[in-house]
């Protein structure tokens, strides 16, 4: 074979080449598992990032990023985070965190959009956008506008509505006040606690409803106890009452008597002084 035709030779097998690299996809096996970031892979498709995340609160490391366009201009992509939710330098401080970005904005833990996050060492998981947070489970606790449902088992940031609630209480409701033996204090007591306290007995203080809130429940219950208690008070003035006005009702009977005698005794003195 001459040099010209080792030329043609050669760039025959180049435009050749050229064109299947062109149209080329990447295959594997059937039968193995595919590693990135790692020579043992344990799935089809195993992934490791070797980047660490970094010690202080807010550091993070991307995972994954999977995007694609969602019209002539814009594209949208799925992310996903390890980041730090407190200083630290292992699993307990991490939270993973998956969100969504739209081009060049929102690629950042604090501000993905619609994201999830999940917290293995505190057992929360999350769903927000942004800094907002919409709602959570924290160790079976729900919280509404909130993480920190501080031991409740549903937390509300903010107002709520509802057609019915219905509370149930574990304490007695307060129908032991109609009971003979239940104590009441007398009035003047009552005044004097009054006057001291600047609230009712058993009743939580302005600054002790600022401090601790109020529970529905207890304070429903306790209400209808003070207005048990105000009935049994009205029943007691009506009855002292009744007892005054019977006393009244009878000094007038006695007085009328007593001027129907006077009356008599004038009229006889007077006809008396007239013999």
């Amino acid at each position: 074979m001459n040099n010209k035709m080792k030329v043609q030779f050669l760039i025959v097998t180049a435009c050749i080449c050229y064109h299947v690299s062109s149209f080329a996809q990447n295959t594997f096996p059937q039968s193995g598992n595919v590693g990135i970031g790692t020579t043992v892979p344990e799935t089809k498709l195993h992934v490791f990032q070797s980047a660490k995340v970094g010690v202080n609160e807010g550091d993070y490391t991307s995972l994954s990023k999977f995007a694609a366009s969602c019209g002539t201009s814009n594209a949208l992509s799925n992310n996903m985070f390890l980041f730090r939710d407190s200083p630290g330098d292992d699993w307990w401080s991490i939270r993973l965190l998956d969100g969504i970005g739209i081009d060049v904005s929102f690629q950042t833990p604090a501000l993905s959009k619609t994201w999830w996050m999940r917290d293995p060492y505190d057992d929360i998981q999350a769903w927000g956008t942004a800094s907002s947070t919409y709602l959570s489970i924290n160790r079976g606790n729900i919280g509404v506008g909130t993480i920190d449902t501080k031991g409740y088992k549903l937390a509300v940031a903010g107002n709520m509505i509802a057609e019915s609630v219905k509370v149930k209480l574990r304490s007695n409701w307060p129908d032991y006040v109609f009971e003979p033996s239940h104590p009441m204090l007398s009035l003047g007591e009552l005044n004097e606690f009054i006057k001291k306290n600047k609230h009712l007995p058993e009743i939580p203080s302005a600054k002790e409803i600022e401090r601790n809130g109020i529970d529905l429940g207890e304070t429903n219950a306790m209400l209808l106890k003070k207005i048990e208690e105000l009935t049994l008070y009205l029943i007691q003035k009506d009855k002292e009452l009744e007892s005054a006005y019977g006393r009244i009702q009878d000094h007038e009977d006695r007085l009328n008597k007593m001027e129907m005698r006077l009356s008599e005794t004038v009229k006889s003195t007077e006809r008396l002084s007239h013999l």
